[in-house]
This record gives structure tokens, C-alpha cells and sequence, in this order.
């Protein structure tokens, strides 16, 4: 999944650290398509481990240069379907 961050305003926006609370999920700012601007900033968001069926709670942990929003946490939930029809 692609999740878009941006700023309120075009002052420039860095992601300097983002880390997910589930081990199962990876997330990496994706730098070429965050380049074209300055406020906007991009991450690409997978599942990169096993979960068993059911629904999971999770939380992306950004840290940013901008000052009152220098760390933002931004809640993830996961389903994660039975294969059972």
C-alpha cells in the first residue's frame, strides 16, 4: 500500500526515521516519487512476514524535522483472511 504524508504547508517536509510496531509489516519512504515535492512525502507499506487469520493492530512511527509534528504515529490495521470458503 502507498500512504501519502504531507505537510500543511509547502515548507519542506523530511522523514528522517519510520519503523513499524509490527515486525510482520515493512514500510521505507519511497524517495524517487517523494523528490517532486517538497511538503509531500510517500511510503510504501507491505506485509513482509506471516500473520495467522484474523485482524491485527499496528502502528507506522515516523520521526520528521518539522517542529509539534516531529514524531507521528499513524495506526495500521491488517486482515488477514482464513482461506477457509
Amino acid at each position: 500500500r502507498r500512504v501519502k504524508v504531507q505537510a500543511p504547508t509547502t515548507t519542506a517536509l523530511e522523514i528522517t526515521e519510520v519503523t513499524c510496531d509490527q515486525p510482520a509489516v515493512s514500510v521505507v519512504v519511497d524517495r524517487e516519487a517523494s523528490s517532486r515535492y517538497l511538503h509531500i512525502r510517500f511510503l510504501d507499506v507491505q506485509l513482509s512476514g506471516k500473520l495467522p487469520p484474523g485482524t491485527h493492530q499496528a502502528a507506522l512511527h515516523l520521526v520528521t524535522n518539522r517542529t509539534g509534528s516531529d514524531r507521528l504515529d499513524i495506526p495500521v490495521t491488517i486482515e488477514i483472511a482464513s482461506g477457509k470458503p
